[in-house]
């Protein structure tokens, strides 16, 4: 960035800066500090006194990428998320939470493909995984508050009216049927939900009409989904996501590798992405390239 541009921002950026920081952050003795506006919408900016000139190039790179200027990124008046577009500078936090009481789905090797594929992209170190095996309804609140994701993954058993997460008994047997309204309960519950919610479970599709009420983005399936095609599509729309491309390309990506492949080709047509009408999936990278 030259540096007439950092001296074009300097004094706005000062002034914003003071103008977002709550009284209780405004202290630089220590290294860290919150943005109450940027806190709101899950993004967490660090500052320091030497950090004007990268605080600076941050703004004008989000300017230029379409993220939303800070004062931009607290709730809507109304109460409703406000979605903006939530990118956080310490990079995507993904809730990966899988379930299989009776031990007959694949979601192991499932993780562990998402895994590989994030690591090979081109900005694995901007993306973190938090998983979570034999999930609980217990884990995923936890998950919810701990990780404040924004990306939220379940793998297991479900139908067109709820998800089978696990119980936490010593024996495999019958999951915890979690209805879809609670789950999105769970969403919107929170200070911060997640922009995406992703249901590699069959018959998941009946649960986005609920899920885009309050989050932006959700992908569920129309029917049953065997094992090859889930693992296939996860791997491929994680990996897109890393590599930098919309939530919209990465659907498509994981479509086309999933049609592309033998032991999938005949589920291909089962993802479904569904949004909130005042969102562009297109639009929205939840991993875009970061300024150096």
């Amino acid at each position: 960035m030259a540096l007439g541009v950092l001296a074009q921002y300097r004094m706005a950026a000062t002034e914003q800066m003071h103008r977002m920081i709550a009284p209780s952050a405004r202290g630089f003795g220590s290294s860290r500090s919150r943005v109450f506006c940027g806190y709101a919408a899950g993004v967490d900016v660090h500052w320091r006194r030497t950090d004007l000139r990268r605080w600076a190039r941050l703004w004008v790179w989000g300017k230029q990428n379409g993220v939303p200027a800070p004062d931009r990124w607290s709730r809507k008046a109304g109460g409703g998320p406000g979605w903006g577009a939530g990118v956080s500078f310490e990079g995507l936090r993904v809730l990966y939470l899988t379930a299989s009481s009776y031990g007959d789905l694949r979601v192991g090797e499932e993780v562990r493909r998402v895994r590989a594929g994030v690591r090979a992209a081109l900005h694995r170190d901007a993306v973190t995984i938090e998983h979570l095996p034999a999930a609980t309804l217990g884990d995923l609140l936890d998950g919810l508050t701990r990780v404040v994701p924004q990306v939220v993954s379940f793998s297991g058993h479900a139908d067109e009216g709820f998800l089978e997460f696990e119980t936490g008994a010593d024996r495999r047997g019958g999951g915890h049927l979690l209805a879809a309204e609670v789950f999105a309960q769970a969403m919107q519950a929170v200070d911060v939900p997640p922009q995406l919610v992703v249901l590699n479970a069959c018959k998941s599709q009946a649960h986005l009409k609920e899920l885009v009420r309050v989050v932006p983005l959700a992908v569920g399936m129309t029917d049953s989904i065997g094992d090859a095609a889930a693992l296939t599509f996860a791997a491929r729309f994680y990996a897109s996501l890393t590599d930098g491309q919309s939530v919209l390309a990465s659907y498509r990506l994981a479509k086309v590798q999933m049609a592309g492949s033998s032991s999938s080709a005949a589920d291909a047509d089962l993802p479904v992405l569904a949004h909130d009408p005042a969102v562009d999936p297109s639009a929205v990278r939840l991993v875009p390239p970061h300024p150096s």
